[in-house]
């Protein structure tokens, strides 16, 4: 055979074999980018994925990034309210009979008093009063939300601003975020009867998940129950009972600004308290938390005054307490949708959407 042809045959196999069987680069990512990669499925959205993405075009998870994109859901154009979970949904046919005609009857009247609030995000004033169900208006362009009062006579006992450093989108760093919080008291004379505080993102802000706000997982003295009645990529929602030993002793300014208008209506509070707890979380929408404060000795007396009361076991020695609690949980039902409008600017205001709480009401 001729050098020439021996060198063509030769040339011919190693291209066939390269061909075959090209080498393999290296295909471990370095520690940066793995981080980056793990961040980005901890979130579990298309802009965290499509920031990896940006980041490495060619990198190792770049075809699984592409993949999740594709199947993310869209943003919905509205908040839909999601159903509750079963843990919190009692039906409306087992619900107890009302055992309570009345609350105590309790002496005296409230002192009246309005000032400015140290919130830049409310246009109301410490002190005013307004007569539910009503969507009540704050927050700044791009982050606006109803805050939802159901029946009666709310009054407003605190809203203040606070900030809180927020871990970024795709893990790394950090932002200052702007919230606000409001509370409305709901009194039986001269006693605080039920307190609505709503924490919320009062500034536009693009984060979904929020560490640095306790939301449902707040620690209780006992959780009664828990749920998530809807969360995607792009939304997430909590609901919770619980029971508060001392509801108003934490070292919040909210909660002084709280005991502080207490004060000035020369109004009492004591006892436990339930906590209805109703979170919402959304990238174009923001935050907005929802605590219901119930004191059930305004209704129970001696009955309902103490945590170990509301223990697993123990409620059901006590018929009162257990069609309270039932009442409680499909009032919650109830107002989480009206809850989930408000937080979408989009409640009616209906007397049918937003009743009250009440042990006694007839069903």
């Amino acid at each position: 055979m001729s050098p020439r042809l021996l060198a063509s045959l030769l040339a011919l196999v190693v291209c066939t074999t390269l061909a075959a069987d090209p080498p393999k680069p290296d295909t471990a990512p370095d520690n940066t980018e793995l981080l980056f990669w793990q961040s980005a499925e901890r979130l579990g959205t298309a802009e965290a994925y499509r920031a990896y993405l940006a980041r490495y075009p060619q990198g190792v998870f770049a075809p699984l990034a592409t993949a999740a994109i594709n199947k993310a859901v869209e943003v919905p154009k509205a908040v839909a309210p999601t159903a509750a979970p079963e843990a919190v949904r009692p039906a409306a046919a087992t619900l107890p009979a009302p055992l309570i005609k009345r609350p105590p009857e309790t002496g005296g009247s409230l002192e009246r008093f309005t000032s400015p609030p140290p919130s830049t995000a409310v246009t109301f004033n410490l002190g005013d009063v307004f007569e539910g169900p009503v969507g009540v208006e704050a927050g700044w362009l791009g982050a606006r939300k109803q805050l939802v009062l159901p029946d009666g006579r709310w009054m407003v006992l605190a809203a203040r601003d606070d900030y809180i450093m927020q871990v970024g989108l795709t893990g790394f760093g950090s932002q200052r975020v702007k919230f606000t919080t409001a509370a409305f008291g709901k009194f039986h004379g001269t006693r605080l009867a039920a307190l609505l505080k709503f924490t919320f993102t009062s500034e536009k802000t693009t984060t979904l998940y929020w560490s640095g706000v306790d939301g449902c997982e707040r620690s209780s003295d006992v959780k009664l129950q828990v749920g998530r009645p809807g969360k995607n990529a792009y939304r997430d929602e909590c609901m919770a009972l619980s029971v508060a030993a001392r509801p108003l002793a934490d070292d919040s300014k909210a909660s002084a600004d709280v005991r502080e208008s207490l004060g000035k209506l020369r109004a009492s509070v004591s006892g436990i308290a339930l906590v209805s707890t109703f979170g919402f979380s959304e990238k174009q929408r923001g935050y907005l938390d929802i605590a219901r404060f119930d004191w059930p000795g305004v209704w129970l007396g001696d009955d309902g005054q103490t945590a170990g009361a509301w223990q697993a076991g123990v409620i059901d020695a006590s018929p009162a307490r257990q069609a309270y609690l039932a009442r409680l949980s499909a009032w919650a039902e109830r107002y989480r949708a009206a809850a989930a409008n408000g937080y979408a600017q989009d409640f009616a205001g209906s007397g049918a959407s937003a009743p009250d709480f009440n042990p006694a009401a007839a069903d």
